[in-house]
């Protein structure tokens, strides 16, 4: 088994019950000078650039593989998609309007880091952190931040029943698209069933993901796993396991194991406490001030209508 380090989910509702492929020009997609490399449980090449994983020239954003938070897609505004994926989409939407009159346009697109935190961080303030896993990734971890994914006209799991949700699940592989958290399958894709979200990978692979009713995961051979993500921030610690690992600081850190202090740490940290303790009175008072500092920073940071956008996965 491999397990790389270095996609996400949409919205909060449960769902009722339950061209070419990306090659050598299609440099949106493809990796072509390797900081580091191995291969999946299928073969496939792992090659991690600045970095960006990329799988047999895909790259790959999952719960196991993470984005760098300067990724922007090349200088990417919000809801915008890369000229590649965006090309696609538009010659998608004219079929659509041919060949049976429906309209399709995207609804979210390129969600930057700090967008998909902002977003992840509200939907764990309300649902919790499990449940919000199950439909919102992790900054870093979002597809949209790659600007290769969209989500389509509607984030409600009504779209599947509609004209142009069935027209979309129906048609998107032949322009380049692959409907990516598929029914049946958040097992392996780590997120809930979302019939609006599309990630473009190229007409050759998205027809034979379409063909063989696969996700990326089972194409490649890999897995979409915050344990695995986190297993790999941590290092080998099995024989038949092998790293790509670019180390980032994890989002969640009590995720992560924390070695123990070394003694000539623990006395470093017991002055450092002694030393503080002397202050104790200044420092309680300066802490509503730091308080209301941060937060009015953090509300300057974030615009009045970022929740707007639609919550998609990744």
């Amino acid at each position: 088994m491999t397990v790389p380090a270095l996609l996400g989910g949409c919205k909060k509702d449960a769902p009722e019950g339950e061209s070419e492929s990306a090659g050598a020009n299609d440099s949106e997609l493809v990796a072509t000078d390797a900081d580091d490399a191995s291969k999946t449980s299928k073969g496939y090449k792992i090659e991690v650039i600045d970095g960006v994983t990329y799988i047999d020239g895909v790259l790959i954003a999952n719960k196991t593989y993470a984005l760098p938070r300067s990724y922007d897609g090349n200088g990417l505004s919000s809801d915008q998609l890369t000229p590649l994926a965006q090309g696609a989409f538009d010659k998608m939407a004219a079929a659509a309007q041919d060949e049976a009159g429906l309209s399709l346009f995207v609804v979210s697109g390129f969600r930057s880091y700090e967008t998909q935190e902002n977003l992840y961080n509200r939907y764990v303030e309300e649902d919790g952190k499990e449940e919000a896993d199950r439909y919102s990734a992790r900054p870093g971890h979002s597809e949209h931040q790659t600007g290769l994914a969209a989500d389509v006209n509607s984030v409600s799991y009504d779209f599947e029943h509609t004209a142009e949700g069935k027209w979309l699940a129906a048609n998107c592989y032949r322009f380049g698209f692959h409907l990516r958290y598929p029914k049946d399958k958040e097992e392996i894709t780590g997120y809930r069933y979302e019939p609006w979200h599309v990630r473009y990978v190229g007409e050759e692979l998205a027809r034979e993901l379409y063909e063989n009713d696969e996700t990326l995961e089972e194409h490649f051979g890999i897995t979409s796993s915050y344990e695995d993500y986190e297993a790999a921030l941590r290092g080998p610690v099995e024989n038949d396991i092998s790293y790509n690992v670019q180390k980032p600081t994890p989002y969640y850190a009590e995720d992560v194991v924390i070695e123990d202090e070394t003694d000539e740490e623990a006395a470093a940290s017991d002055e450092t406490e002694r030393s503080a303790s002397q202050d104790e009175g200044d420092t309680e008072a300066r802490e509503p001030a730091t308080e209301k500092a941060t937060e009015a920073e953090t509300a300057a940071e974030v615009p009045a209508d970022a929740f707007d956008v639609p919550g998609s996965v990744g």
